[in-house]
């Protein structure tokens, strides 16, 4: 699972860049999804999972936080990290506005190129963990399922046993017949209480002794 690529969705409307963002991630050897605007990079939330978005603020039509905001409304999307980008709102206010939507930080261009690697490798680090936690716990529940179909198994094979057994206590307790039931080394695990009745033994003298010691030939009497 660790193993494995992750996504990380570049939204920029200027294609240079995006351009530029490729160049600096590409190393990471993660797959890297550009978005020209900010339609497109909605398009491409309903498709796949993004570790991180690195989304421009300064976009036509739909800015970087009216599509903040609407990623933040969709369910799968709610907690996918944010880093703004933005060379043109640098002040106070627009910084706190990217933080109330969510954002995990709010660089200004030219960025530095390891701070926002730090970041984007913590991020896609941080998703992997995760997505093995998710893995490991499938597993574990898919384990628990098994083992509850096993027990319910076991529990419906012991009432089936059971229910052998008292039939067969039925049986010895009321027949009227002389019967045993025997191990391997011909000695008496149950008898019926004809047999114990019959003989004069009780259950406790009968169990567990040779069948061959109740019964006495003719040729060792003569």
């Amino acid at each position: 699972m660790t193993g494995e690529k992750v996504s990380i969705l570049l939204v920029d409307d200027h294609i240079e860049n995006l351009v530029a963002l490729e160049a600096l991630l590409d190393d990471l050897g993660q797959n890297l999804v550009r978005a020209q605007s900010g339609t497109d990079a909605l398009r491409s939330l309903l498709h796949q999972e993004f570790a991180v978005i690195i989304l421009d603020v300064d976009m036509p039509i739909i800015d970087g936080f009216e599509t903040a905001a609407l990623i933040r409304e969709r369910e799968k999307s709610r907690r996918t990290p944010i880093i703004f980008l933005t060379a043109i709102n640098k002040g106070e206010q627009h910084v706190f506005k990217g933080y109330s939507l969510g954002a995990v930080d709010y660089l200004t261009k030219p960025v530095v190129p390891e701070i926002l690697r730090s970041k984007v490798v913590a991020f896609v680090e941080l998703h992997k963990k995760t997505e093995e936690v998710k893995y490991q716990t499938g597993l574990l529940q898919q384990i628990v399922s098994e083992l509850a179909g096993s027990n319910d198994e076991i529990r419906k094979l012991n009432v089936e046993l059971q229910s052998e057994r008292d039939f067969v206590s039925t049986v010895l307790d009321t027949a009227d017949s002389l019967i045993v039931v025997l191990d391997a080394e011909q000695k008496i695990i149950r008898a019926s209480r004809a047999f114990e009745r019959v003989l004069g033994y009780a259950r406790d003298e009968v169990n567990g002794r040779p069948i061959s010691s109740f019964f006495v030939s003719a040729g060792a009497m003569a």
